[in-house]
């Protein structure tokens, strides 16, 4: 089990035994507001100030890391098919992260190097997830 903490760090637990399997301490300069698994060797942190970290869990080290929001990151979901990883964030803006192996792109524009889009509405998980698709599927119709 995988769990993000005030003090900014990162813990692995066995859940069997409660035995702690690694720690990452000062992973993030803020503390740890959101945590998703990417791949078997690939997990995903967001801070409080916004900022997205990449982490490899087998060589633990840090992949990437993206200042994605102006307010913390509210939540993360990810598209295995098209390796995108989606960030919301109270600031009602949706961050979008292509990953490849253990870097990751990111749509750009000229002013923060992010691809921002604005909602004037709360966002739900669900509905970034499909948000998330369309995207993708514009993407992918246009690569």
């Amino acid at each position: 089990m995988l769990t993000g903490s005030t003090d900014r760090s990162i813990l692995a637990t066995d859940v069997e035994t409660g035995a702690t399997i690694a720690r990452l301490e000062d992973s993030h300069e803020d503390a740890i507001y959101s945590l998703i698994n990417v791949t078997e060797s690939t997990v995903a942190s967001g801070d409080d100030q916004g900022c997205i970290k990449v982490w490899d869990t087998r060589q633990r080290t840090l992949c990437n890391s993206f200042d994605a929001h102006k307010e913390y990151v509210s939540d993360m979901t990810f598209a295995a098919d098209a390796m995108k990883l989606l960030g919301t964030s109270v600031g009602l803006c949706l961050s979008l992260l292509k990953l490849l192996g253990n870097s990751a792109w990111i749509n750009s524009n000229k002013e923060q190097g992010l691809h921002r889009h604005s909602l004037g509405f709360s966002l739900s998980l669900n509905l970034a997830i499909y948000l998330l698709y369309s995207v993708v599927l514009m993407n992918i119709a246009f690569e």
